[in-house]
C-alpha cells in the first residue's frame, strides 16, 4: 500500500500573546465547569502591596503560569529585592483559587511561607503565612511596581 504525500505548504504563524485582561476575559465561556475557569482565570501579572502581621509592607508582582505543579508562579518583591516561586499541588486540588509553598530563588526574603490565593472580584487576595508571620496583600492585573507607604494603615 503506498500512501499518497501531502502537497499543501503549511505556514506557521505565531499567535499573539496573551495578556492577563484576555487570559481573565475568557473564563465565562459556558464550556468549563466552575472550578476550572475560576482557577483559569488568574494565570497571567498581578500587582500589589502587602503587608505583615508586624506592620512591614512590601511591594509584589505575581506571574502565574498555572495553578498546578512546580513553579506555577514567580514572584518578585522589589522592596525587599527577592524573588521566589510558588509551588502548587500537581493535582491543583485546594480550597481557594491556588494553595502553594513559596521558594525562596534569590535575595533575602522568607523561605517556605504558604501561600493562599482566592478571587476578590477583579482582584486577587494573597495570604502568606510562616512561623513567626502572617501577611496579605490584594492584587490588580498588571505588572507595575506600586509604591509602599509605610504610614498607610
Amino acid at each position: 500500500m503506498v500512501l499518497g504525500a501531502c502537497t499543501r505548504a503549511v505556514h506557521f504563524v505565531e499567535a499573539p500573546e496573551a495578556t492577563a485582561i484576555d487570559l481573565r476575559t475568557e473564563v465565562d465561556a459556558g464550556s468549563m465547569d466552575a472550578g476550572k475557569s475560576k482557577r483559569g482565570s488568574v494565570v497571567g501579572t498581578w500587582h500589589g502591596v502587602g503587608k505583615q502581621s508586624d506592620g512591614e509592607r512590601w511591594n509584589m508582582v505575581v506571574t502565574l503560569t498555572s495553578t498546578q505543579g512546580v513553579r506555577c508562579a514567580v514572584v518578585r518583591y522589589p522592596s525587599l529585592g527577592c524573588v521566589v516561586q510558588w509551588n502548587c499541588p500537581k493535582d491543583g486540588r485546594n480550597d481557594g483559587i491556588l494553595d502553594a509553598k513559596e521558594k525562596r530563588l534569590s535575595g533575602r526574603c522568607a523561605d517556605g511561607s504558604d501561600v493562599h490565593l482566592e478571587r476578590d472580584g477583579e482582584a486577587l487576595t494573597v495570604k502568606l503565612k510562616t512561623d513567626a508571620l502572617t501577611s496579605e496583600a490584594k492584587l490588580s492585573p498588571g505588572d507595575r511596581v506600586d509604591e509602599v507607604d509605610d504610614n498607610e494603615d
